[in-house]
C-alpha cells in the first residue's frame, strides 16, 4: 500500500459480526469461501446484501480475489481491487445514495 501512496496507519479490520448485517447495506467478500461463510452467518432476510467483489466487473462474475497472504501476489490483488472498488462506489452511489436525496 505504501508503494502506491496509500496511508493505512489508522485502518483497522475486524471480523464481521452477526449484528453488522442489520446496519450494513452491502457486504463485499473477496472469494467464494468468504461469501459462503458470510451467508452462513447472515439472517435469511439479509442474504441479498452479500456480494462477491469481482462480480461487479463484466466477464469476472464468479472469480475470486485470492488472499495475498497465501499467494504473495499483493500487486495482483491491488490491481483487482483498483478495478473493482470504483465500480462498487458507483453502485453504492446509484443504489443507495440516490435513494436518500
Amino acid at each position: 500500500m505504501q508503494k502506491h501512496g496509500l496511508d493505512y496507519h489508522n485502518i483497522r479490520s475486524r471480523p464481521i459480526q452477526k449484528e453488522d448485517f442489520a446496519w450494513a447495506d452491502l457486504i463485499i467478500g473477496m472469494d467464494k469461501q468468504n461469501i459462503w461463510n458470510l451467508k452462513q452467518m447472515a439472517p435469511a432476510s439479509d442474504q441479498y446484501k452479500i456480494k462477491l467483489c469481482l462480480s461487479i466487473l463484466p466477464n469476472q462474475k464468479n472469480q475470486d480475489i485470492p488472499d495475498p497472504w497465501y499467494d504473495h501476489r499483493f500487486d495482483k490483488t491491488y490491481e483487482q481491487l483498483k478495478k473493482s472498488l470504483p465500480k462498487w462506489l458507483e453502485y453504492i452511489e446509484d443504489h443507495f445514495l440516490a435513494n436518500n436525496s
